[in-house]
Formats: C-alpha cells, sequence, structure tokens
C-alpha cells in the first residue's frame, strides 16, 4: 500500500531490484493495483509498470477471500458471502451428503463449515447497505432450515434454542467484539 502513485512505483521499484538479487521473477500480467479515489478528484494517476509491463487497474479484488473494492464499500464482499453461503459450496452440499445423519453431526458440520465460511471477515464490514446484510441473515436462517428439515414457517428462535445454535446478530456481535479484543491487545 501506498499513498501516491509515486510511492507505489517506488516500492514496486524496490521489490524488482531486489528480486533480481535473489534471481526470482515477478509476473506482470498477475499482477494488479487498485486506485482508491482521494476527495480531490483533480489528482492523476499515472500506470504503475512491473519489468516495463504496464500493471493492470481493477475496480475490485479479492484478498484470502475478501473483496475489495476501489469505492471502500463491502456490499460486494456481503453478496459474494451470500453467494457462497447458498449455492455452490455452501449449505447443497451439507445438505445432499450428510441430510440423513443425526442431528448433532448436522450441528458440529454447520459450525465447522457454515459458520466460519460465511462470517469469518464480518468484524472488518464497515460500509455497506443495510440491504446486504438482511440477505445474508435470510440466507443464514434458510440455510439452518434447510439443513435441519425445519419448515420455512417454523419459529427461527424455537429452531436455535433447539440447536444450541447462535443467531446471525449474535455472530456478528461476537465477532466484532473479538476483533476489538483482540486490537486492544495488540494496543497494550
Amino acid at each position: 500500500m501506498a499513498s501516491s502513485w509515486r510511492g507505489l512505483q517506488h516500492l514496486l521499484d524496490v521489490v524488482i531490484l531486489h528480486s533480481k538479487a535473489i534471481h526470482m521473477s515477478l509476473n506482470a500480467c498477475k499482477s494488479v493495483h487498485m486506485v482508491f479515489h482521494p476527495r480531490d478528484r483533480r489528482m492523476l494517476f499515472s500506470s504503475i509498470k512491473c519489468w516495463q509491463c504496464k500493471v493492470a487497474v481493477f475496480a475490485s479484488f479479492q484478498v484470502f477471500g475478501h473483496m475489495i473494492v476501489s469505492n471502500n464499500a463491502d456490499d460486494a464482499d456481503i453478496q459474494r458471502e451470500v453467494t457462497s453461503l447458498s449455492v455452490g459450496s455452501g449449505t447443497n452440499i451439507l445438505i445432499g451428503t450428510f441430510s440423513k445423519c443425526f442431528v448433532d453431526v448436522k450441528i458440529v458440520l454447520f459450525k465447522a463449515y457454515c459458520r466460519p465460511i460465511c462470517l469469518y471477515d464480518v468484524a472488518l464490514w464497515k460500509h455497506y447497505n443495510l440491504g446486504f446484510l438482511n440477505k445474508l441473515c435470510a440466507s443464514y436462517n434458510r440455510c439452518i432450515k434447510m439443513l435441519f428439515g425445519f419448515r420455512c414457517w417454523d419459529s427461527l428462535t424455537n429452531i436455535l434454542v433447539t440447536l444450541g445454535l447462535p443467531s446471525f446478530e449474535t455472530i456478528i456481535a461476537n465477532a466484532i467484539y473479538s476483533f476489538i479484543c483482540a486490537f486492544m491487545v495488540r494496543m497494550l
């Protein structure tokens, strides 16, 4: 990260210099950068170069499973979480594979597989549309009902109490609290 394009180019030049010294190469085709536009829109940004090739500029990029967008909003990351929880590799695999298992087995699988997938970076979300968060909450609740064989009109509170699972709001509050505690420990 750099505060200006000149600073980023300088950092990249230093990386290239040191990589030459240890006979390592960088793939300029796989390198990307992102510009978080400042309040002063009159600033110009030149292209960043790596090995005399222009580095691509992206408006959004996924890093370690977290979607980063140049406008600093978290809506795309929340939407990615909704998709990963509901479709594809989320709860559908558990339902298809483990539908005949005991409830205790399903609880362990849900805690180990679904909760970490969709909510491990929730404490980082700061700028988002509440509608996207409500979609994620509805998706989380629907996945619980589908996995454990409840009907859509069954009371979610009774389901969560019966299964001993936390609500969506509890998970968010715990994640934020854990993040703040970890941050405070590092500050001491």
